[in-house]
């Protein structure tokens, strides 16, 4: 059965316009805008990873310069602490581990030397020296036996610390370091 055409009350055949959401057009477009919008998604999470990946890497760099006429330069390294992410150095530990208070923290065991360090975050922050921490047996909490240098560095600032052997740096969000071994 054939459909019928509208008509008016003369009886004029009237025409009869789709709704634009149902015109081809309009499909086109809303298929093109939903597909850039995925792919944008997608391409922003790469770009993301890449670079929190290239943010998080430490860079160990080993560099001597040998002159017929001098003696070797000593060797440097440099390092990027970032907060929360473990890169070359970094040990998760937790401390009062079976209390009420656990505290999970990634601490960096560095090589012994002194290090100048810079503040490459966005805010001010602390960078800690420890030697290690102990279980109070009475509290069943931990405590640091012993803390070297505690520096607050501000955003772009540089200061020194020095790390003995075996001792570890402490960090916390969102602080982000370079450092350099002298």
């Amino acid at each position: 059965m054939k459909k019928k055409s509208p008509k008016d009350n003369q009886g004029t055949i009237l025409t009869v316009k789709k709704p634009f959401y149902k015109r081809t057009w309009f499909v086109v477009l809303a298929v093109l805008f939903g597909l850039g919008i995925i792919i944008n998604i997608f391409t922003d999470d790469k770009h993301q990873k890449d670079a929190a990946v290239s943010d998080t890497k430490e860079v160990n760099t080993i560099t001597s310069t040998v002159d017929s006429t001098e003696e070797p330069k000593a060797t440097s390294i440099a390092i990027q602490l970032i907060a929360g992410e473990k890169g070359d150095y970094g040990q998760s530990i937790v401390m009062n581990e079976g209390t009420d208070m656990p505290e999970e923290l990634i601490v960096y065991y560095l090589p012994a030397g002194i290090y100048e360090v810079e503040n490459i975050g966005s805010f001010p922050a602390q960078i800690t020296v420890y030697e290690g921490f102990t279980r109070d047996e009475s509290t069943g909490y931990d405590n640091y036996t012993a803390s070297g240098d505690a520096k607050l560095i501000d955003k772009g600032a540089k200061d020194t610390i020095t790390v003995p052997e075996n001792w570890f740096v402490e960090i916390h969000e969102p602080a982000k370091f370079s450092l350099v071994k002298q």
